[in-house]
């Protein structure tokens, strides 16, 4: 008998691929490592990234709102970046109520009055 591709006989030794469990990008990044599997290192990897980013992110939006302020400011004039622009305003003035972007000011001047010294050796 052929095997073609109308033959009963290949049709019924013919393997059929597992169905794909679909899970989330999440789900995926989650997953604990299992041993010595490339793609569970390279999983763990990108949660140790996505947790940096996060964390930088945090610091950022805490002690950089001047910055977010000057780049809303800086967008193309439209009702998005209006929106944008509130936004940001609203929060460098929170944050300079609550005291990071003070303390921001503070650490860059003193940094700055301290690389301006006229030190006795020069």
């Amino acid at each position: 008998m052929s095997h073609d591709i109308l033959s009963y006989r290949a049709a019924e030794t013919a393997v059929l691929a597992k169905p794909r469990v679909r899970t989330s990008l999440w789900q995926r990044i989650k997953r604990g490592p299992e041993a010595g599997d490339k793609a569970t290192e390279t999983r763990a990897n990108v949660r140790v990234a996505i947790g940096a980013m996060l964390i930088a992110f945090a610091i950022f939006a805490l002690f950089g709102s001047a910055d977010m302020r000057h780049a809303a400011r800086n967008l193309p004039g439209n009702a998005v970046s209006d929106v944008l622009v509130d936004a940001a305003d609203r929060w460098h003035a929170a944050m300079e109520r609550l005291g990071p972007a003070k303390l921001r000011d503070t650490v860059r001047n003193a940094i700055d009055d301290f690389r301006m010294v006229q030190w006795p050796w020069h």
